[in-house]
């Protein structure tokens, strides 16, 4: 039965700027309505009639994400919580899109992107719930696959680990320094002080610099491929090919060194 006050076909413009279209009377004061980029879906009168209908298609986060319309929610109902992809979701696009997130500076200002696939959460949520350690606690992760990738993409990411996450944290900061006329090299190697912070093992002082530098890379990729082979049943395999290949290793480092040195 049409609506008298709400006929079908009829054109509501609401607060967002886009026109809603009644699609049919569910009685009483529900309404199936419909934007032009948006599938059939329920609202009420009020709303229809005070602009307040959300257009999921518009975006909500940094001007470029928006939620859109499926199975996927941003927070499950009653929940003071955001569920785990919206907050990986909404953590991606921050760090590439807005200018004073605490990671912009190696991402956005970087030139990193996301895909326009991924502006869209749905999309974004269906391929990041179907990856086989979801829910695992495991980390999103974009170069491993391709390093010095510039855009988060299907083809690009992945989940690792905390373990592998933390492989490349850190240590290519500063990979020697000079005391007393010498190059001291140091490695996080997984070790712990007693008071439970990461310790530094020493690995000696040269005089000369590449030495040092040899020195660290031989450890430091040691390092490297003992982690992925005790995390390899849980590595994407070609994740796995790169951390064990010496040479990827070593330019990944340097490339990672020289992003560090970019930034001073």
């Amino acid at each position: 039965m049409a609506s008298k006050n709400y006929p079908n076909g009829s054109k509501w413009l609401q607060d967002n700027g886009n026109e809603l279209e009644i699609v049919e009377h569910l009685g009483d004061t529900k309404f199936k309505v419909k934007y032009s980029n948006s599938p059939v879906f329920t609202a009420g009168a009020k709303e229809i009639r005070t602009g307040k209908v959300k257009d999921k298609n518009v975006p909500v986060v940094c001007g470029v994400g928006y939620i859109s319309y499926g199975e996927y929610i941003a927070k499950p109902k009653g929940s003071s919580s955001n569920t785990t992809e919206y907050e990986v979701w909404r953590g991606m696009i921050r760090r590439c899109y807005q200018s004073n997130c605490s990671q912009y500076e190696r991402y956005g200002k970087k030139g990193v992107t996301v895909c326009k696939d991924w502006h869209n959460f749905q999309n974004f949520a269906d391929w990041y719930t179907k990856q086989p350690m979801y829910g695992k606690g495991y980390h999103l992760d974009k170069d491993l696959l391709n390093s010095g990738a510039k855009e988060y993409s299907p083809d690009n990411c992945t989940f690792v680990s905390p373990a592998i996450n933390s492989l490349f944290t850190g240590g290519f900061k500063t990979i020697t320094y000079q005391r007393r006329s010498k190059w001291v090299v140091q490695l996080q190697m997984g070790e712990k002080c007693s008071n439970g912070n990461k310790r530094q093992s020493y690995l000696g002082e040269y005089t000369d610099k590449q030495e040092a530098l040899e020195v660290y890379f031989k450890h430091k990729i040691a390092h490297v491929i003992k982690v992925a082979n005790q995390e390899k049943a849980n590595l994407d395999e070609r994740v796995y090919s790169n951390l064990t290949d010496p040479v990827w290793v070593r330019d990944y480092i340097n490339l990672l060194a020289s992003e560090h040195e970019d930034n001073k």
